[in-house]
Order: C-alpha cells, then sequence, then structure tokens
C-alpha cells in the first residue's frame, strides 16, 4: 500500500472534501482518501504508485487548487511516493536508520603535549 499527502487549497466544507475526495478516489489505483479540511490535506492511499499529477488533476476537475509539493531538501523523493522514513533508528525493525541525518559533528583535534 501506498500513502502520499497532498495539500488542496480552497476546501471550506464537508461539501468540499466530499467533492475531492470524490474525483481522487476515481483515479486509477486509488484505494482511500481520506480529506483534512482545516489542515487542507488529502491522503492517499493507493494499491500502485500513482503519479502526482493524476491527482493534481482530479483535484482541479473538482473545482480546487493542489499546491506543489514541499521541496524534499536531500534532493531524494520520487514524486508521487510516500515521504521517507526519519528518525532514529528502530531497534524493532532492523535496517531503519535516520535517512535525512545530519553526519555526526567531527572530534576536536588532539591537543599537541609539550
Amino acid at each position: 500500500m501506498i500513502e502520499t499527502r497532498h495539500t488542496v487549497l480552497g476546501m471550506a466544507c464537508s461539501h468540499c472534501a466530499a467533492i475531492v475526495g470524490e474525483e481522487i478516489g476515481r483515479v486509477p489505483g486509488v484505494t482511500d482518501v481520506r480529506v483534512d479540511i482545516a489542515a487542507e490535506t488529502v491522503v492517499v492511499r493507493a494499491d500502485r504508485p500513482v503519479p502526482r499529477a493524476h491527482i493534481d488533476a482530479a483535484v482541479e476537475e473538482a473545482g480546487y487548487t493542489p499546491a506543489p509539493p514541499p521541496p524534499d531538501p536531500c534532493g531524494t523523493a520520487q514524486p508521487g511516493t510516500a515521504p521517507r522514513e526519519t528518525g532514529p533508528p528502530d531497534t524493532a525493525r532492523p535496517g531503519t536508520a535516520q535517512l535525512h541525518a545530519a553526519p555526526p559533528p567531527a572530534e576536536p583535534p588532539p591537543t599537541p603535549r609539550s
């Protein structure tokens, strides 16, 4: 299951949310749509990758404005994919790690002895 988050501008009521959810739900591959009016976000679940352009087109068809995705600070995210996992390593799941962490600070040079 692939989950993506999108920002939709202009939604003001439950009717707006229903229209946006209905249009996005028609996109092939989409299995579930959750709309948060207050946060102006839509969480889309799909059984396969769905291009962001298809979601944006559905939002526009509903009469609303899709916001561009936020910039990826590492430049590694693929359009229309779920966000990368961040945070400290999870010992319960081997192989997970901080993907967007800064390198540890360098150790100070040794003090010269006279």
